[in-house]
Parts: structure tokens; sequence; C-alpha cells
């Protein structure tokens, strides 16, 4: 698992955001099976205006 975040702003309300994220990766004979990505999409929800700040 790695830990991170992306960063930008929203082009339709301006509102700069940064979004943590987890990837998790699952390997089988070291061979990548799985890639899956969770992302913070509260704050993304909110960057977009849908939500009070």
């Amino acid at each position: 698992m790695a830990l991170g975040h992306y960063s930008g702003t929203n082009l339709s309300t301006g509102k700069a955001m940064r979004i943590r994220c987890a990837h998790v990766r699952r390997f089988e004979h070291g061979v990548p099976v799985h890639f899956e990505t969770v992302l913070d999409t509260h704050t993304v929800v909110r960057a977009m205006g849908h939500l009070p700040a």
C-alpha cells in the first residue's frame, strides 16, 4: 500500500483541493494482479461546491 495525495483546482468552481489517496496493490509470484485506488471523495465533492465549506 502507498499513501499520497492529489492536488489541483476544480475548473468549475475555482476551488483548490488536496485529496488524500491510498493505492493498494496485490502481487502473486511477483506479478501485479490487483490495483485499487481509494480517494477522499468528500473533499472532491466539497470542491465541486456540493457541500458547505
